[in-house]
């Protein structure tokens, strides 16, 4: 899933326990570029997710999800303004809280959650080798 990360920078700029990271790695196959924005005065989180014939942006500080796709009059890609999802941070725990109660009512039913702690033990041992 993800694998062979190749660190090109860690600065533990605004967290003692959180380095801002420049780098890149293999995400289910595809290549995946980080950009670690140093020292910015405002929070910064945006990703872009590039496709064959499509893109995905989050931006605003992961508030807003775009769409695109190709136009009908050339290959360049356009937003479809009717997919646009915004103040998603208003409500970022609804669908796991209700994942959660579905979950709890649902017996036998799997999750993800050896797959979350399995990533997340992989980001914290990167972390830690930043870090010495």
């Amino acid at each position: 899933m993800f694998s062979n990360f190749k660190l090109q920078k860690a600065v533990f700029d605004a967290f003692e326990y959180d380095p801002t990271v420049s780098g890149s790695c293999r995400f289910a196959g595809c290549p995946v570029t980080i950009l670690g924005i140093e020292n910015a005065g405002y929070p910064v989180f945006e990703i872009e997710l590039f496709f064959a014939d499509e893109k995905i942006v989050i931006c605003h500080s992961g508030d807003e999800i775009r769409y695109y796709a190709p136009g009908k009059k050339n290959k360049a890609l356009v937003e479809n303004k009717k997919k646009r999802q915004v103040n998603i941070l208003s409500q970022y725990m609804l669908p796991v809280v209700k994942q959660g109660m579905k979950m709890l009512h649902t017996s036998g039913r799997t999750d993800n959650f050896l797959q979350a702690v399995e990533l997340n033990k992989r980001i914290t041992r990167i972390i830690s080798a930043i870090r010495k």
